[in-house]
């Protein structure tokens, strides 16, 4: 028999579901927790179990004040189960969104005490000693992953698709896992996640936090992928003044294209002192008059710490605060994107033609000169030899076979959703981002195409 009483759903990841449930432990009284289940439909898929495993394991290590925290993990007739602490609040998106829709700014004492916050979190996880080695990735840091309680603490959430520095990487070379506008550009080039690649998230999450905008924008996945790939972000100081100088610099460094030039996330935590207990107070005051809960809470006492508690949501899916931490992956989505495949045609080039020969004239006779004077020797012009002749170029084609399908960006631009005919590209190299919404998947590849030549690649997005 189950020791969780299921109150409503929070939300879906892309391998679970996540329910708000109290749990009832002997000797002890009941509380709420987040319940995290493999959704029924991914209970066969042998991966699935492993990465559940996994976080369960590495969950179990990241035990900090500015971390969401793992209550319990067990089995029971129901299957494998996480119980993850719950917060009563929101996380940073709904906040940002909240301040947009009011057309006033994320007041910028709290902003940084959110950021300051979150950056400590995950300077603790890059910091852990384990086993295999020293420091945990997150590879999921955005807006979303940062929940902010109504006792004024933020903290930093889902690390579902974490990994342990130093060991096998779950997921094979190229696929992409996280939400596009906050990944680095050397992990979309197929590099392995880095605590390098998680600052470059937080500089996004931070620039969000602090403008409302996002730092490399687009109205596609495709026209993001490129942002991240060739621009910079428009400096911080001209969208919002007010922000100090040491974070804007800080900011502009953790931006770099090169992994290597990027400070630590330990190195924002020193660029201000904690947040006092009155400014937490006042902060939870602010986020619950923004954020309120929609309903009154279903008993007293049930989330400790909190300035207010939540009801357990109805059966429908709510505007739950927490939604974001417990999310195992957002999918981004570019459905409403999808149309008729707009392959783009190679450009055959044609060389010059060969110049003619011009006609060589006959030698004239020689000049009679007066005497005493050498004579004129005709000089012969020497042929004038062809210019090359450029080869023509053949046309090339990529021919995807994605299963089970994919939205197909090639070098930023959406070309349709598979399946599609054989995409006719120009020879050279190509960058090549496979989106599917459903599955929660992004695969990245650069292929290389040699004139006249159709190259075939099968990838089977199911497959970790």
């Amino acid at each position: 028999m189950s020791s969780f009483q299921v109150l409503g759903k929070l939300g879906a990841g892309g391998m679970a579901d996540v329910f708000l449930a109290r749990h009832s432990v002997p000797g002890s009284a009941p509380r709420l927790v987040a319940l995290k289940r493999i959704r029924a439909s991914m209970e066969e898929r042998p991966e699935v179990w492993v990465q559940f495993q996994r976080e369960a394991a590495i969950s179990k290590l990241l035990v900090h004040p500015c971390i969401v925290r793992l209550e319990g993990v067990g089995s029971d007739a129901e299957g494998p189960w996480l119980a993850l602490e719950y917060i009563a609040g929101t996380d940073a998106n709904r906040l940002i969104s909240a301040c947009t829709r009011t057309e006033k700014p994320f007041p910028l004492r709290w902003a940084l005490m959110l950021c300051r916050d979150a950056a400590e979190g995950i300077a603790w996880a890059h910091a852990l000693e384990h086993d295999g080695g020293v420091g945990v990735v997150h590879r999921d840091i955005s807006t979303d992953n940062l929940l902010v309680g109504y006792d004024g603490r933020s903290r930093v959430a889902d690390f579902g698709i974490a990994h342990l520095d130093g060991h096998t990487r779950m997921t094979r070379t190229g696929e992409v896992r996280g939400k596009i506008a906050y990944l680095a550009p050397e992990i979309i080039n197929g590099a392995s996640p880095s605590m390098a690649s998680d600052v470059f998230a937080f500089a996004a999450t931070v620039y969000k936090t602090l403008t409302g905008v996002a730092a490399f924008r687009g109205t596609n996945d495709g026209e993001i992928f490129r942002a991240l790939m060739t621009t910079d972000p428009a400096p911080i100081s001209g969208l919002r003044p007010d922000v100090p100088r040491p974070v804007a610099q800080w900011l502009d460094r953790a931006f770099s294209k090169e992994p290597e030039r990027r400070p630590t996330a330990a190195s924002f935590v020193e660029l201000m002192a904690p947040a006092t207990e009155r400014e937490r107070a006042a902060f939870g005051a602010w986020v619950l008059e923004l954020r309120p809960p929609r309903t009154p809470p279903p008993e007293p006492g049930m989330f400790p710490g909190a300035t207010t508690v939540i009801r357990a949501p109805r059966s429908r899916l709510p505007r739950w605060g927490a939604l974001g931490l417990l999310l195992a992956a957002i999918a981004f989505g570019v459905a409403s994107l999808r149309r008729d495949p707009e392959p783009v045609p190679a450009v055959a080039v044609e060389g010059p033609k060969p110049a003619a020969l011009p006609p060589v004239a006959a030698p004239e006779p020689a000049v009679q000169t007066p005497p005493g004077e050498p004579p004129v020797v005709p000089v012969e012009k020497p042929p004038v030899a062809p210019k090359p002749v450029r080869q023509k170029v053949g046309r090339s084609s990529l021919d995807l076979r994605v299963t089970p399908y994919a939205d197909v960006f090639v070098d930023g631009r959406l070309l349709g959703t598979t399946p599609l005919k054989p995409i006719e590209l120009t020879p050279g190299v190509h960058q090549v981002l496979l989106v599917n919404e459903a599955l929660d998947v992004r695969r990245a590849t650069q292929v290389t195409l040699e004139p006249g030549k159709r190259q075939r690649l099968e990838v089977d997005l199911r497959k970790p």
